[in-house]
């Protein structure tokens, strides 16, 4: 058997796709991320939050990239990317979930239905 060890930039198998996919996600996250800078006055007016206190955060943001990347390194070696990526998207999803309710009468109304369309269903 012998193994073809080329290195084609055009294709779009194997080893390129993944190098091909990552490049288009650093591209992504980096336009994503320099998008914030001309919004940054409005985040901080609707947030109600100093200048003083975007600074800090944009600090923070940036040194707190470094622990986070070796640690999702360390999980992502342990349990493999699709099993620590599927782990965060859904914390990540509930995370969304709860910031979107407003008040505890919302959580009620929330579970209540859960439990009417589990009852209902069941």
């Amino acid at each position: 058997m012998k193994q073809d060890n080329k290195f084609n930039m055009l294709s779009f198998t194997g080893k390129m796709k993944i190098l091909h996919l990552s490049w288009m996600a650093f591209f992504i996250t980096f336009v994503v991320w320099f998008n914030h800078a001309p919004l940054l006055g409005l985040i901080a007016k609707s947030l109600n939050i100093s200048m003083a206190e975007v600074k800090t955060l944009l600090i923070l943001n940036v040194a707190l990239t470094i622990p986070a990347r070796i640690i999702i390194g360390m999980l992502t070696d342990k349990f493999g990317p699709r099993l620590t990526y599927s782990f965060f998207e859904t914390c990540f999803v509930n995370l969304d979930f709860l910031s979107k309710i407003e008040n505890f009468e919302n959580i009620f109304i929330a579970l209540k239905s859960d439990c009417t369309q589990q009852r209902s269903y069941g």
